[in-house]
């Protein structure tokens, strides 16, 4: 017997092939060794062209380098570079001409502050999850 062909409403039993969306990601680390730090990250920047250049962003403060902040670019390139630049900017003010005034904790504070006032200025705090995590993340470093 022959079958009539299917009208249009026809659905074919093929499972549907989804393409998935290209994840975009940023991989960067950190090691310590008894005379220094090497920092390593991936080098493609993808935005509407890909191109190969360095992600990471580093800035000494201080007579010889006192203090030096390394980050890492991720995400969206043009809020990713102004939230470096305002933490650079929190650092820079702290007095490095007295090692015992200025530690780790209070350049740690500067940058969570910087970064805390750059996210509520352009994400918004409708992304309440994120001040959380900050809050946790302070809570275990203080412990340790």
């Amino acid at each position: 017997m022959v079958r009539p062909l299917p009208g249009p409403n026809h659905r074919r039993c093929v499972p549907e092939r989804r393409l998935r969306k290209p994840t975009l990601m940023t991989i960067a680390i950190g090691f310590q060794f008894n005379d220094g730090v090497l920092f390593c990250a991936d080098t493609k920047i993808t935005t509407d062209v890909k191109t190969n250049e360095s992600k990471i962003v580093y800035c000494g403060y201080g007579k010889n380098n006192a203090c030096v902040s390394v980050f890492a670019l991720a995400g969206s390139l043009p809020y990713a570079r102004a939230a470096i630049e305002k933490c650079e900017n929190a650092v820079a003010l702290l007095d490095f001409t007295d090692y015992t005034n200025t530690t780790l904790d209070r350049v740690q504070n500067a940058i969570e502050s910087a970064l805390t006032r750059f996210y509520r200025r352009h994400v918004g705090e409708s992304h309440i999850g994120w001040f959380e995590h900050v809050e946790s993340l302070k809570k275990t470093s203080q412990a340790d």
